[in-house]
C-alpha cells in the first residue's frame, strides 16, 4: 500500500478519534451545566425555607408570649404538637433563662439568643428567637429538618453522575471502535468511501455541536459493504447520543418540576393560616392592593366584610383550646363553601376574619353577610355526653370609595367600626358603614 493511501486512512482514523473526544467534551459540559442549575435551585429552596421559617417563628412567638402571660402552658404544648405534625419540623422547644421551664416536642434544643437567628447544620436549620414578657423571659427554638431536601439532592446528583458517566464511556469506546474500523479499511475501498466519509465527518461535527436530530444526508448511504456497515454503526451511535440527550433533558425537566412544586408549597405556606387553611393577613395586605387597582381601572364595586366570632374566649375557657380550634376550622369551612372564586377570605387574627368581595356593592355584600350569619347560627359541633357547641358571629360591612381612596385601609376601618357596633348592639347581627 502506498504512503498516499496510508496517509488517507490515518487521517480518517484521526477524524473519528477527534469526534469521540468532541462528544466526550460535549457531555462533560452538559454535566457541568446540570450541576450548576441544581445548585441554584437548591439555594432557592433553602431561601424559601428560611422565609417560611421566619414567618412561622413570628406567628407562633406572639401566640406563645400571650399564653405565657396568661400562664396557659397546656395550650403551648398543644401548639407544639400541632406544629410538629403540620410542618416539616423535627422539634420545637421553649425554655426560660433560669432553666426552670422547658417545654418541647420532638428533638429538644436549648439555644440562648438575643435576636432572631438561624443556624444551619448538615441535617437541620435551627431557628431561634428570644421570648419577651416585661423583659427577656427565655428562648424559642424550632428545628426544621433538611432530610427531605438533602435526600432529593443526593439522589439527583447520583443519578446525573451515573447517567453521564455511562454515556461518556459509551461515546468514547464507540469513537475508538470507529477509528479502528476506518484504520483497517483496505486500499480497494479508499476511493469508494471518500464521499460517504465526508458525509459522516460532517454529521460527526453536527453531533459535536449538539445537532443530534439531523440525519437526512447519511440516510442516503445504502451500500452493503464496509461503508454501509460503518454508516449503520454511526447511526446507532447517533441514536444512542440522541437517546442520552433526551433522557438527560427529561431528568432535568423532572428535577425542575420537583423544585417548582416544592417552591409553590413553600410559597403557599407563607401566605396560609396553618389552622384554618385560609389566607393570612400578610397575603390579604398584598392581594387587596392588586384587587383595588383592578376595581379602579374597571370602575367596579368593591366591598368588605369583617367578622368576629361572638364570645370566642368563653368557648376556649369553657371547653378548652382544642374545641376552640375546631370551631375556627368549622367556621372556616363555612366561609370556603360560601365564597366565590373571585372573593379573598382570610383569617385576620385570632377569631377575626375578613372577606374582600370584588364586583359587589354594599347591598349584595350585606346579603352575603346575612347568609354567613344564618349558616353560622345553625351549625354546631358535637361533644361527648350528647352535648354540642354553638356559636354566633357579628359582622361589619363597608365598601371602598374608588374615587377618593387610594387603599382599602379606610374601608377596613369602617368595617371594623361597623363590627364594633354589631358587638355593642347585641351580637349575632350585621351592621353597615
Amino acid at each position: 500500500m502506498s504512503i498516499k493511501y496510508k496517509f488517507i486512512l490515518a487521517i480518517l482514523s484521526i477524524v473519528f478519534l477527534v469526534v469521540g473526544l468532541f462528544t466526550y467534551s460535549s457531555i462533560k459540559e452538559q454535566k457541568r451545566i446540570l450541576n450548576f442549575e441544581l445548585e441554584k435551585r437548591v439555594k432557592l429552596m433553602q431561601n424559601n425555607l428560611i422565609q417560611n421559617a421566619t414567618y412561622t417563628m413570628a406567628y407562633y412567638k406572639n401566640e406563645i408570649e400571650n399564653d405565657l402571660a396568661s400562664m396557659n402552658i397546656s395550650h403551648i404544648q398543644i401548639l407544639f404538637t400541632q406544629l410538629v405534625k403540620r410542618e416539616n419540623i423535627d422539634g420545637i422547644s421553649l425554655s426560660n433563662n433560669l432553666q426552670s421551664v422547658h417545654i418541647f416536642e420532638g428533638i429538644a434544643s436549648k439555644k440562648d439568643v438575643n435576636k432572631l437567628s438561624f443556624e444551619e447544620t448538615q441535617t437541620h436549620i435551627i431557628v431561634s428567637s428570644p421570648i419577651t414578657l416585661s423583659s427577656k423571659w427565655g428562648n424559642l427554638n424550632i428545628l426544621y429538618s433538611l432530610k427531605e431536601l438533602n435526600d432529593e439532592i443526593e439522589n439527583a446528583q447520583k443519578d446525573i453522575q451515573n447517567f453521564i458517566d455511562e454515556r461518556i464511556r459509551d461515546a468514547f469506546f464507540s469513537a475508538v471502535l470507529f477509528s479502528i474500523l476506518f484504520g483497517a479499511l483496505s486500499y480497494t475501498l479508499a476511493i469508494k468511501i471518500t464521499t460517504p466519509i465526508l458525509l459522516l465527518t460532517k454529521r460527526a461535527d453536527q453531533i459535536a455541536n449538539g445537532k443530534l436530530e439531523d440525519t437526512k444526508e447519511i440516510l442516503h448511504i445504502n451500500s452493503n459493504d464496509e461503508v454501509g456497515l460503518l454508516t449503520k454503526s454511526f447511526m446507532q451511535m447517533s441514536q444512542k447520543l440522541q437517546k442520552s440527550y433526551n433522557e438527560l433533558k427529561t431528568l432535568n425537566e423532572t428535577l425542575e418540576k420537583k423544585v417548582q412544586e416544592r417552591t409553590h408549597e413553600l410559597q403557599l405556606l407563607a401566605v396560609t393560616d396553618p389552622l384554618t387553611q385560609l389566607y393570612n393577613r400578610r397575603y390579604f395586605t398584598s392581594a387587596s392592593n392588586d384587587v383595588l387597582s383592578i376595581a379602579k381601572r374597571k370602575q367596579e364595586n368593591l366591598s368588605l366584610i369583617m367578622i368576629d366570632i361572638d364570645k370566642f374566649k368563653n368557648i376556649n375557657d369553657t371547653y378548652g383550646h382544642k374545641i376552640g380550634d375546631d370551631v375556627l376550622m368549622e367556621f372556616a369551612n363555612i366561609l370556603k363553601n360560601t365564597q366565590r372564586k373571585s372573593d379573598i377570605t382570610c383569617r385576620f387574627g385570632g377569631e377575626e376574619f375578613v372577606i374582600l368581595l370584588p364586583t359587589t356593592d354594599i347591598e349584595a355584600a350585606t346579603k352575603v353577610a346575612q347568609k354567613l350569619r344564618t349558616k353560622t347560627e345553625n351549625f354546631s359541633i358535637a361533644l361527648k355526653n350528647n352535648k354540642s357547641v354553638k356559636c354566633t358571629i357579628s359582622l361589619g360591612v363597608s365598601c371602598v370609595d374608588l374615587e377618593n381612596e387610594v387603599n382599602i385601609e379606610l374601608a377596613l376601618q369602617r368595617a371594623d367600626n361597623a363590627l364594633y357596633e354589631a358587638k355593642n348592639g347585641g351580637r349575632n347581627c350585621v351592621r353597615i358603614k
